[in-house]
């Protein structure tokens, strides 16, 4: 819920240059304990969002968001996995086909490491190459572990993609507006222009309107539900959806 705060508040701060959608690495945000009565600087900026981020805007082609949501969710079943969060869409994570991609990945990286030592040392070179090769393959051939996403426009209409909608085509040079945390933007090299807004600043103004909206009470929807990891059993999240939770988007 604190995630969603904070995906929100970057979004509505853009949504006047064209932003759809917003993302940002949830290891932003370090703590997120609210704590009860006023809410000081030292609590936003020293213990929940220290690291200085800002938000910037980038014109994202929908492959790159496709493929900079499925690598980060694919670790979704390892410990201390920390998902890309939204605001403005929803997206659904099939946590089987994510740990079979996290470990095929690894094989990958593993091949490469070999590969790397054989040159070095001048053995074994062509069967690491080998290995390399047979290894990517294996990775290239299972399916993502994203199943969809779902852009939420204003008029409430949708606009879904799929791996298989990418594949065909359906997307090539097309771009979505998106507000995302400087760090997010660049480990996965994406193109993009400041805005000057701080993250911390932001988030500290999105709590304090939404407790001065509910009477000075700090409130969170706990049923918001934006990010689907589903498994075998049909679970979302490790439970049983209950009534109150919107499941249009996972079912």
């Amino acid at each position: 819920p604190v995630a969603n705060i904070m995906a929100d508040a970057m979004l509505e701060a853009t949504s006047s240059q064209g932003v759809k959608v917003s993302f940002f690495n949830a290891p932003s945000v370090k703590d997120t304990a609210i704590p009860e009565g006023q809410l000081t600087n030292y609590d936003v900026i020293g213990r929940m969002i220290p690291f200085g981020e800002e938000v910037v805007v980038a014109d994202l082609p929908v492959e790159k968001m496709y493929e900079m949501l499925e690598l980060v969710a694919q670790k979704v079943t390892t410990d201390g996995s920390q998902l890309v969060q939204v605001g403005g869409m929803v997206y659904s994570v099939n946590a089987d086909k994510a740990e079979a991609r996290n470990r095929a990945r690894i094989a990958v990286m593993q091949a490469e490491k070999d590969l790397k030592t054989a040159q070095e040392s001048h053995r074994g070179i062509t069967e690491a190459e080998k290995k390399l090769q047979e290894a990517r393959e294996k990775y290239d051939l299972l399916p993502p572990c994203i199943e969809k996403m779902m852009i939420l426009n204003d008029d409430g209409t949708e606009i879904k993609i799929s791996p298989k909608a990418i594949a065909r085509g359906d997307f090539a040079g097309k771009t979505i507006k998106c507000a995302i945390n400087d760090y997010l933007a660049n480990s996965n090299g994406i193109e993009f222009h400041d805005t000057g807004l701080d993250m911390a600043k932001l988030f500290q103004n999105q709590i304090i309107e939404m407790t001065r909206q509910n009477d000075g009470e700090f409130f969170v929807d706990q049923n918001d539900v934006r990010i689907a990891i589903k498994d075998k059993s049909g679970k979302v999240n490790g439970y049983e959806p209950a009534t109150t939770i919107n499941t249009k988007y996972w079912y």
